[in-house]
């Protein structure tokens, strides 16, 4: 039983007995210098030691069992490492070998200065996809010599040709990389981690579900092999349509080489994923290697059989160097074209890492640094591109693999890369004979993941309708608009759906529920158990600005007395209170409860306060008790007077 007793009081006495002090605020140029002054020598080696020092903080008390975890899941980690790694250098336009030099160099830098233990980074589907964009943009092939009767005709390119366009499409995508890593280097200074509100979980899932139709689109021509001659890659307004309308013009040109590898590449990977996911805890948490399994396969059959009968010839990912490579410095001519498509992807890049980040780090109870994340994804891509590595990304199916294998540490990620460098130094020119067909089928089937987000769908229109428009107009949007705009148009809509709720301006009337001496007040439309009383009192929910000043004017009931519960009010504007004030004069008394302070200070500078017929009071109980008392108290006088009014 709580039994609570004080007198009734106004918000004016309130303040004067608990000893209410203004605050005082300090002009705009002397707040940034106390900004400034307040930042120590101890912030700054705090701020230093967690970024150069940021891998031995997270591997600290280090033990064997941790390492053992870490070495079974580094080394699962690695079969993906190895065929993913090929499949999306490839998705981005360049060589394969790219992909694997991005799992080796961008893994282990991010490694080094990243505060997420779990975080799995590496080549990613929908920045390779935006990175391609990048490269077919703005490489220009015909300075290789390419004339137009070989663009129609789709005839195999010579080698000289060949490498030549390899070379520049190269020199392109590791000056995006280097670009990409200096926009996220940037964006860690300026605190951009805090501005990651505006791509919340619904938005990303529209965005990338949207992006994985592209990239599905992109596979379906090698994996019917076709050449980008038959069908061009087209980011453009409408260009996921468009990308269709030529694979069904050109699919007579189909290899049927190409068709068979994919068919029997998906009946082999399908049911083992749906085993792996099935079985996971029989398992041990342990995926079936599929994707390892046909890379291994295929290579040894197309090393010894590359011609498949009347089927022809395999189209191959073609000539792949072996070792490590050699650093070089990026071309940064490309910048002043580039920097306009670059900064999406280093958005989407930084936004999915410190995503996935701060899921894994919620659910292991550890504290992520968003400022040092930005970091270390920058410097894993800024550095990264010295070595020829194209943008990179944390994969969620990679970093749930990591977790769900028992790894607790980024030693994972070193693990994994010991494997890469072994297989760039012993086998990487046996990879050059592996179809293209393999790789594109790989990511097809790899995309399941993305697809799923359908799922999101229902749980979202029970909860908030809102967000439920949010991200079919934002999935809409990057259908027809293209992946860049879309995405913008995508934030568009989140913010719309934001002033939304904004502009859901309620007045709620409300009474007293069960005792009369209760201080609990709710709707008397939903509750039957209401104790009612002579006097209208309404719950205001939302900011009282020029949203919503029309609709406060015509909410209220006419009556002598009202009461106003103003706790749930942010703000009031200057049009919300001029509203306000007008509504009031309609009434003789007026009682405004529940005002926050700086609620309060507008009120007071509207001048509704030096308004006879209004009184601040701090709760709706105490109005409702003062007015209770001057209402007897009228039965023997001719009113009320003001002075009786604030007692």
């Amino acid at each position: 039983m709580i039994h609570i007793e004080r007198p009734s009081i106004n918000e004016k006495k309130f303040r004067e007995v608990h000893g209410y002090r203004t605050e005082v605020k300090e002009p705009l140029l002397h707040q940034v210098n106390n900004t400034f002054r307040s930042i120590t020598c101890l912030d700054i080696t705090k701020r230093i030691k967690v970024t150069f020092l940021a891998f031995g903080l997270s591997v600290h008390g280090y033990t064997l069992k941790t390492f053992i975890s870490d070495l079974i899941s580094g080394l699962t980690v690695a079969f993906i490492r190895l065929p993913q790694g090929l499949a999306y250098g490839a998705l981005a336009g360049v060589p394969p070998i790219h992909g694997l030099y991005t799992e080796l160099f961008s893994c282990v830098l991010y490694s080094l200065f990243a505060t997420s233990r779990h975080n799995s980074v590496g080549t990613f589907a929908v920045v390779s996809l935006m990175t391609g964009a990048v490269v077919d943009s703005y490489v220009d092939v015909t300075k290789c010599g390419m004339n137009d009767t070989t663009i129609d005709t789709g005839l195999d390119l010579n080698s000289t040709f060949t490498n030549c366009v390899n070379d520049m499409k190269t020199e392109m995508v590791t000056s995006a990389t280097m670009l990409v890593g200096i926009i996220q280097i940037v964006m860690g200074i300026c605190q951009f981690g805090r501005l990651s509100v505006f791509l919340p979980r619904h938005v990303v899932q529209a965005f990338t579900t949207a992006a994985a139709f592209y990239v599905l689109t992109s596979q379906i021509r090698a994996m019917l092999g076709l050449t980008r001659a038959h069908v061009p890659r087209n980011m453009d307004i409408g260009g996921l349509f468009a990308t269709w309308y030529h694979i069904f013009a050109k699919i007579k040109y189909s290899k049927v080489s190409s068709v068979v590898v994919s068919i029997i590449c998906i009946a082999v990977l399908c049911p083992m994923k749906y085993i792996s996911r099935t079985y996971k805890k029989q398992l041990r948490n342990f995926p079936l290697p599929g994707e390892l399994l046909l890379v291994i396969v295929f290579t040894l059959i197309c090393t010894f059989y590359p011609v498949w009968g009347s089927l022809g010839e395999l189209a191959n990912i073609g000539d792949i160097p072996q070792g490590i490579p050699t650093p070089v410095i990026p071309n940064v001519r490309y910048w002043p074209d580039i920097i306009g498509d670059v900064f999406p992807i280093a958005i989407i890049s930084y936004t999915t890492t410190l995503s996935i980040g701060k899921l894994f780090a919620y659910k292991h109870e550890y504290t992520l640094d968003a400022m040092q994340e930005a970091f270390a994804v920058g410097i894993s891509n800024l550095f990264g591109s010295f070595f020829r590595t194209i943008p990179s990304s944390a994969s969620l199916s990679r970093s749930s693999l990591q977790d769900g294998s028992g790894g607790k540490t980024q030693v994972v990620s070193f693990v994994s890369a010991i494997i890469v460098v072994i297989a760039l130094l012993a086998i990487g020119p046996y990879f050059s004979v592996i179809p293209e067909a393999l790789l594109a089928s790989v990511i097809a089937v790899n995309l399941r993941g993305m697809f799923m987000q359908f799922h999101e769908l229902k749980p979202l229109w029970n909860y908030s309708k809102t967000d439920f428009f949010v991200w079919v107009f934002g999935f809409l949007a990057v259908m027809i608009f293209g992946i860049d705009l879309g995405l913008g148009i995508a934030v568009l809509a989140l913010i719309i759906g934001v002033v939304y709720r904004k502009l859901q301006f309620q007045n709620i009337e409300i009474q007293q529920i069960g005792n009369p001496k209760t201080e609990i007040f709710r709707s008397s439309a939903r509750y039957t158990a209401v104790n009612t009383n002579e006097f209208k009192i309404y719950r205001l929910v939302g900011a009282l600005d020029f949203t919503s000043a029309e609709k406060l004017i015509s909410g209220f009931c006419r009556a002598d007395t009202i009461i106003l519960d103003f706790a749930g009010v942010p703000y009031i504007d200057c049009i919300g209170r001029n509203a306000l004030k007008q509504c009031l004069l309609q009434y003789d008394t007026v009682a405004i409860c529940s005002v926050s302070d700086d609620t309060y200070t507008c009120l007071d500078l509207g001048e509704i306060l030096e308004m006879e017929n209004v009184e601040i009071y701090p709760t709706v109980m105490d109005a409702l008790s003062m007015l209770n008392s001057i209402a007897a108290s009228s039965t023997t006088s001719s009113g009320i007077s003001n002075s009786s009014f604030s007692e």
